[in-house]
């Protein structure tokens, strides 16, 4: 959030709280200038009219009233403050939220878009690696095979020594570097215990699994 919206939204609270604690202090006063009226309005009631005592008291009851009056002018305009202080309250988080969510909706475009580079390069990356291992393996066949033929031994009278010999990699012969949904392909062996006891690769698994899982 914007440090100006902050200030304008902590600004915004504080003063509804004051305006709501000047409404509580204005009601008081209220309450007890109306005791206070309803005292002196009994004491003209029972007081002699043709006593000297009876304009002051007539005179009191008067102060009283205007008094009570001024109060409750005060508490009508208090409440319009806590009124004004309620809308400007909620103007705040209204703008601090919209300016909150505005910067959320640009780390979600920041993360799409990194996790959009994420899974590109990943996919560019794995075509490349598994041109590589489809390469090497096609290298180590060729040096297997002259092995066999300078030994005299024949290539082809069992299908173990039958080539290309795929296994000897993680991936090879599951997905190719030209298959649509290479990273399909490459997930489920990634994550699957069954391929790797199939290929012999458990352990090579459970090594980088182990890597990953501390680097996490």
């Amino acid at each position: 959030m914007d440090e100006n919206l902050k200030v304008a939204k902590a600004a915004a609270a504080k003063n509804f709280e004051r305006a709501q604690q000047q409404l509580a202090d204005d009601e008081k006063r209220l309450a007890d200038a109306r005791r206070d009226v309803e005292k002196k309005r009994l004491v003209v009631r029972k007081a002699d009219p043709d006593h000297s005592s009876f304009e002051k008291s007539a005179a009191e009851a008067a102060v009283a009233e205007k008094r009570l009056e001024a109060f409750e002018q005060r508490v009508v305009d208090a409440h319009a403050r806590v009124e004004l202080a309620i809308a400007e309250s909620r103007e705040a988080s209204i703008a601090a939220n919209l300016a909150e969510i505005e910067a959320l909706g640009r780390d979600i475009v920041d993360t799409d878009a990194a996790l959009l580079r994420l899974v590109l390069e990943t996919e560019r990356d794995g075509r490349a690696a598994l041109r590589k291992i489809y390469a090497l393996i096609e290298k180590v066949d060729a040096l297997e095979q002259h092995v066999a033929i300078m030994r005299g031994e024949d290539i082809n009278k069992s299908w173990s020594t039958r080539w290309p010999a795929l296994t000897r990699s993680y991936f090879a012969g599951l997905v190719r570097p030209t298959d649509e949904r290479v990273l399909q392909h490459l997930e489920y062996a990634a994550t699957s215990e069954n391929h790797a006891w199939n290929r012999g690769k458990e352990k090579l698994r459970a090594d980088v699994l182990a890597t990953v899982r501390k680097a996490s």
